[in-house]
């Protein structure tokens, strides 16, 4: 074989190594094909049965938690940012302050989400109690975060 012949030979093989990935990926990752596109919002809904005036009552929690949310965030982004900066100053002390902070920002977190779930679940009536119980053992899998990972900067 000629060094043209292998190197021909191996630039096929990597392309259709690379089209196997490709179709692999495409098909075994159930958010690209999937066509409902639910979000939490609409698969609590569906799943409590809400029926209209729940919704509305729903979107109004959603907004407020969704509020409450983006300020926690917002202190723990600056937090974060505050702690990382200490590296350059060596401060132990202000940085197991920093850290401390981030940690009690993080309790502050899933109690606001705790709380917004008690909320939903008093929305609820009688009959749709046991739809929320079902809901309540699927929680940790439909928030979590890595469904949606952030973009690296």
């Amino acid at each position: 074989m000629t060094k043209i012949n292998i190197l021909t030979f191996a630039v096929i093989a990597l392309f259709v190594l690379n089209m196997a990935t490709i179709g692999f990926l495409v098909f075994t990752n159930p958010a690209i094909h999937s066509n409902n596109n639910e979000g939490p919002k609409n698969i609590i809904i569906k799943k409590l049965h809400f029926n209209e005036a729940q919704t509305e009552q729903y979107q109004l929690l959603i907004d407020e938690h969704q509020e409450q949310m983006r300020a926690l965030r917002n202190q723990l982004k600056e937090t974060k940012q505050e702690l990382y900066s200490t590296l350059n100053h060596q401060n132990l002390v202000l940085s197991d302050s920093l850290i401390s902070k981030i940690a009690l920002i993080n309790t502050e977190i899933e109690k606001l989400n705790y709380h917004h779930f008690e909320q939903i679940k008093k929305l609820c009536k009688p009959d749709q109690q046991k739809y929320f119980a079902t809901l309540t053992a699927e929680l940790s899998s439909l928030f979590s975060p890595d469904k949606n990972p952030p973009p690296h900067q």
